[in-house]
C-alpha cells in the first residue's frame, strides 16, 4: 500500500546552535534507513563550509619544529588552527593574520581577517606565549569548499608555505535511529529521529533543509531522463556555443545583476549573498547556488536567461 505524503509529518524535537534532534514519521517500512542514509552522507560531505587551508610562520619554514618563547610546537598550533571554525559569506579565498608579542594567550578571535570570513568559535585557543621576548607572527588562508581536502592535494613550491588538512564541512556528527510507528490500524510503519550536531556556522534545521535540497536536485534530474525504451525524440538544432566565463567581457563581467531583468525575490537572495555583478555570478555552478538559502529552480531558470541573452552562461 503506497503512502500519501500528505500524512507524512516532520516533527523538530529540540534544536540549539549546534545540536537538532528531528522525527520524519510515518515512513513506509524499511524508508527510514533508507532516507537517513543518504541525508547522513550528504550532510557530512556535500555541504560547504569555511576553513584555513594554508598558513606562513614567520621564522618556519617546515611543520616539524618549535618557536622560541611559544609554547605549543608548530604541530600543536597547526593542530589548534585546524580546528577554527569560519562562516563564509562571500567567495573567498580570504587572507589574514596573527601577531602577538610578549607574555599572553592567543585564541582564534586575535585572527584578523575579512569581515566575510566570520569566526564562529573565537574562544578557540591557538597558542600561548610564555615570556615577554616572545613574538608570534602568522598569515593564512580562508577558503570555502565542501567536504575534506587533505595538506598533500595542496602541496605548494612557495618557501615557508604550509598547507593544511582542511575540514570544510560545517557537520560534526549525524546519527540515527529507527523505530515503529502507528497509524490507525497499519502498525509496520517507520519513525526517523536524526540527531545532527554542527560547528555553530549553520543551524541543525538548516543544513537539513539543505541536504534535502542537495539530493531533491540528484533525484529531479535522475526522474527527468528519458526511459530506454521510449520513442526518441527528433534531436534539436545545434543552438550557438556559450561564451566561456574566460571569453566574457570586462564589460559584461561588470553589469550590475540589477541590471538582468530579475525578479525582485531572486535579484534580492543573489545580492544578499554578496552576489552583486555578472563577474562574480559567472564564478558559480547550478549546485553553488542551489546552496543559497532560498534559492530554486525557479531563479535558476530566471539566471540562465538572462545569462544567455549576454552569451554566457554559469560555471560547469
Amino acid at each position: 500500500m503506497v503512502m500519501d505524503l500528505k500524512d507524512l509529518k516532520i516533527k523538530k524535537e529540540k534544536e540549539t546552535k549546534n545540536s537538532g534532534v528531528f522525527i520524519i514519521e510515518p515512513l513506509p517500512s524499511g524508508y527510514g534507513v533508507t532516507l537517513a542514509t543518504a541525508l547522513r552522507r550528504v550532510l557530512l560531505s556535500s555541504l560547504p563550509g569555511g576553513a584555513i587551508s594554508e598558513i606562513r610562520i614567520q621564522g618556519v619554514s617546515h611543520p616539524f619544529t618549535t618557536i622560541k618563547g611559544v609554547g605549543e610546537d608548530v604541530v600543536e598550533i597547526l593542530m589548534n588552527l585546524k580546528k577554527v571554525r569560519f562562516q563564509i559569506r562571500g567567495d573567498g579565498p580570504f587572507e589574514g593574520t596573527l601577531e602577538a608579542k610578549g607574555k599572553k594567550e592567543l585564541k582564534a578571535k586575535d585572527i584578523k581577517i575579512s569581515s566575510e570570513a566570520v569566526i564562529a568559535n573565537p574562544d578557540a585557543k591557538i597558542a600561548t606565549l610564555t615570556d615577554k621576548s616572545s613574538k608570534l607572527s602568522v598569515s593564512l588562508v580562508v577558503e570555502r569548499g565542501v567536504g575534506y581536502r587533505s595538506a598533500e592535494e595542496r602541496e605548494s613550491d612557495k618557501v615557508g608555505v604550509i598547507p593544511m588538512d582542511s575540514i570544510f564541512s560545517p557537520v560534526t556528527n549525524v546519527s540515527f535511529t529507527v523505530e515503529g510507528a502507528r497509524v490507525g490500524r497499519r502498525t509496520d510503519l517507520d519513525k526517523l529521529i536524526i540527531n545532527i550536531t554542527t560547528d555553530e556556522t549553520i543551524k541543525p534545521s538548516e543544513a537539513l533543509e539543505a541536504a534535502a535540497k542537495i539530493l531533491q536536485g540528484y533525484f529531479a534530474r535522475i526522474g527527468g531522463l528519458e526511459v530506454a525504451g521510449k520513442k526518441e525524440k527528433a534531436p534539436k538544432a545545434k543552438e550557438p556555443e556559450k561564451e566561456s566565463v574566460a571569453e566574457v567581457s570586462e564589460e559584461v563581467r561588470k553589469t550590475p545583476v540589477s541590471d538582468l531583468g530579475l525578479s525582485p525575490r531572486t535579484l534580492n537572495t543573489l545580492e544578499n549573498s554578496s552576489i552583486k555583478s555578472v563577474g562574480r555570478l559567472l564564478q558559480k555552478t547550478d549546485e553553488d547556488l542551489f546552496d543559497i538559502k532560498g534559492f530554486g529552480e525557479a531563479g535558476l531558470k530566471e539566471v540562465n536567461k538572462a545569462l544567455k541573452k549576454l552569451g554566457a552562461a554559469l560555471r560547469e
